[in-house]
């Protein structure tokens, strides 16, 4: 050990500088180390967080494994499902085949069958169609055309009106296109004296559905007596003779029969010449006027409501209708046509219920033109002559459907023999049917 002061000096110095190297060699290390240290946290911060990433991961890989899994159960399933339902079909497709060919078979059997039956029936009757009774649907209405019955057929009228009543009809509608201002009446009388049901009988008819449209407010006729200078009343007093004050004027009033009189209508004349012809309705009320000229020819017709306003104008030239005007509800005109037939046709298009069954004459070209037209349901009514006509065939052609009414048994007989399909019908005279017809040995 040095003794010499010097010496220690110089030692200590030396040591002094090895300890200050020491001390930046360990401060230099906790500086490294601090650095590791830093290190060493961030990358345990990105393991935890890898950890979590690759925990998530499996997490979500364990549940795509079960939804793999439950795939392919449910595949194997619809495998199976298949298999079976391919079996059952094809089970099928053969029990349908075994029908198939059995249904063949008994068609076979039933034609053969069919046709024997049908020579049957054409040994035992002469005719190889099958006639059945004509029978209306519940919501179906009868409309009997007056103007294909009257007058030559007005008894088969009576009587079709009575069967189709007595078949269970609620109503049988009665259809002319005549602007008739009496039909009521007339509809009436004709119901009393052939014993029919008044109430089930309807009157289907242009000019009364808008005459009878709505509430009277027009008065009832009545005659001027304050301006009578004359009267005079024929035998049975439904015709009085008037003369009025100024002795220029004269009317001729005709009543109806019986206890309650009404008057029907007043002739207007100046001289001998007729100027106006007045109609009034089964309430009294003024339906219709028909004006002339001075020569006593026609000129114009006016139709009213039951509340005075025009509803129908009809323009004559030399006696001949030119021209028809229809007027609505409130005086409007709102139509015009050059013939009855034009108007009418209008009307049914617009106001015959579809429901409803028209039964109309055959003869008529006309009306089977304005049905045509109109679309309208209808029957036709064969009569002797009808049948008999050379262009029978012809108009048989053109109707539409297989359902007639025949006005007798002979009549039938011979439709039976000009159609060669099935169809319906129905005879109004049944007098010469047979009282029966026994089964026939098949």
């Amino acid at each position: 050990m040095a003794n010499d002061p010097q010496e220690i000096i110089e030692l200590a110095d030396k040591y002094r500088d090895k300890i200050n190297d020491l001390h930046a060699q360990l401060k230099q290390s906790n500086s490294k180390r601090d650095v590791t240290q830093a290190k060493y946290k961030s990358i345990e911060s990105k393991i935890s967080a890898v950890n979590a990433t690759i925990s998530d991961l499996q997490v979500e890989a364990d549940k795509l494994k079960k939804r793999q899994s439950d795939l392919n159960a449910q595949k194997t399933k619809n495998q199976q499902t298949r298999s079976m339902k391919k079996a059952d079909l094809q089970k099928q497709i053969d029990e349908l085949k075994n029908s198939q060919t059995q249904t063949r078979k008994d068609i076979f059997t039933l034609k053969e069958e069919l046709n024997k039956s049908e020579a049957n029936v054409l040994k035992w009757f002469g005719m190889p169609q099958r006639i059945k009774p004509l029978n209306f649907a519940k919501n179906e209405q009868v409309v009997l055309s007056l103007d294909s019955f009257l007058p030559s057929n007005v008894d088969f009228l009576i009587m079709l009106i009575k069967k189709l009543l007595d078949q269970g009809l609620k109503k049988v509608g009665l259809y002319t296109g005549y602007f008739d201002i009496n039909i009521s009446g007339e509809i009436d009388e004709l119901a009393k004296q052939n014993n029919l049901d008044r109430k089930r009988i309807e009157i289907i008819n242009p000019l009364y559905h808008v005459q009878h449209t709505g509430q009277s407010t027009s008065q009832p006729v009545t005659l001027p007596e304050e301006n009578i200078k004359s009267s005079h009343w024929n035998k049975d007093r439904t015709l009085q003779t008037l003369t009025l004050g100024n002795d220029a004027s004269k009317l001729q009033v005709r009543y109806t029969k019986g206890a309650k009189q009404r008057i029907v209508d007043i002739s207007y004349f100046t001289g001998d010449s007729i100027t106006k012809h007045s109609f009034y309705n089964e309430m009294g009320i003024l339906a219709a006027n028909a004006f002339y000229t001075k020569d006593g020819i026609i000129e114009r017709e006016e139709y009213y409501r039951q509340n005075g306003l025009t509803t129908l104008v009809v323009n004559y030239e030399t006696g001949k209708q030119t021209r028809l005007e229809v007027f609505d509800g409130s005086g409007i005109l709102v139509n015009t046509f050059d013939s009855p037939l034009e108007l009418s046709s209008w009307w049914l298009k617009y106001n015959f219920a579809t429901a409803n069954l028209l039964v109309i004459g055959i003869e008529s070209q006309d009306m089977l033109k304005l049905i045509k037209e109109s679309h309208i349901n209808m029957i036709p009514f064969i009569s002797a002559d009808a049948i008999a006509a050379d262009d029978f065939e012809e108009k048989l052609a053109l109707l539409p459907g297989r359902r007639f009414i025949v006005d007798d048994f002979h009549t039938g007989a011979t439709l039976v023999k000009r159609i060669h399909s099935d169809f319906s019908m129905m005879t109004i005279d049944e007098a010469n049917l047979p009282i029966q017809i026994a089964v026939p040995n098949m």
